[in-house]
């Protein structure tokens, strides 16, 4: 199934060449996520946002930004359980940003929760009332049930399907 992926907006401004020697940052490994969540390389992604992750005094920004990634790139592999709690984390330290309740709310979708997608996308419009991306994220939503082409099923199944997602 595809998703309206929102990516942070200063994150998405900043998408730029990156040296060799600048992947290694903070905001090298911010902008090797984006580009790997605009060219659907989950693997690439996720290893860059883990990496974030795990790189100490990141600021709050920083940190909420690499879990809006990481809430990105597990629904994306179907592991929506983690993704769910990654959206949570990085709303809890920027509920301000609109994108992370769409991607929180792409999640909900992906699970077959759709009250609690629609009032995610309700929120992100709160905050960006002039956004298109929630209408678009909705209307995917109503479109169908379905993650990866197929019928929404349990976690266990997602999450093998994901890891075959992965493999490709």
């Amino acid at each position: 199934m595809k998703f309206a992926l929102v990516l942070t907006s200063s994150l998405l401004a900043s998408l730029s060449v990156v040296s060799a020697a600048q992947a290694d940052t903070t905001s090298g490994l911010l902008d090797k996520s984006a580009r790997a969540i605009v060219a659907e390389k989950w693997r690439t992604g996720l290893a860059a946002t883990r990496e974030l992750l795990d790189t100490p005094n990141l600021t709050t920004e920083q940190r909420a930004a690499g879990l809006t990634h990481l809430c990105i790139h597990l629904t994306q592999i179907g592991r929506t359980e983690h993704a769910l709690r990654a959206c949570d984390e990085s709303i809890a330290l920027n509920g301000a940003d609109w994108g992370a309740y769409v991607n929180r709310g792409n999640v909900h979708s992906a699970m077959g929760n759709r009250i609690a997608a629609k009032a995610d996308y309700k929120k992100a419009k709160e905050l960006n009332p002039t956004t298109e991306t929630v209408e678009i994220a909705e209307s995917m939503m109503k479109e169908t049930p379905y993650i990866f082409g197929r019928p929404a099923v349990d976690a266990g199944t997602q999450q093998a399907l994901g890891e075959q997602r992965l493999a490709e």
